[in-house]
């Protein structure tokens, strides 16, 4: 499982170049819509960011609520952790 600090560390790079943002910019109570600029079209790129990151596809209703990079983490977190759950229970399973 990633760290939090890992975590972090990958959605500034991915976001900074994604949306061509200042790194310093990206702070964990940086608001997404506020401070970064980010709009509605912007939240189906990072939705495919992070789909792409951690295997699930976030819901509509998770990326309405998101508001700071914190919540992004706490998504991408909560993500990985069912990603992680799936293996395990995927091993179960198949006996591996």
């Amino acid at each position: 499982m990633k760290t939090r600090e890992e975590i972090l560390a990958h959605l500034k790079k991915v976001l900074a170049e994604t949306f061509e943002l200042d790194p310093r910019d990206l702070t964990e109570d940086a608001d997404l819509r506020e401070t970064l600029g980010l709009d509605s079209i912007d939240a189906v790129d990072m939705a495919v960011k992070i789909q792409e990151y951690t295997g699930n596809k976030p819901s509509f209703l998770e990326l309405t609520q998101l508001r700071t990079l914190a919540d992004v983490v706490d998504l991408v977190q909560a993500h990985l952790r069912r990603s992680d759950a799936g293996l395990v229970q995927e091993r179960a399973s198949t006996g591996s």
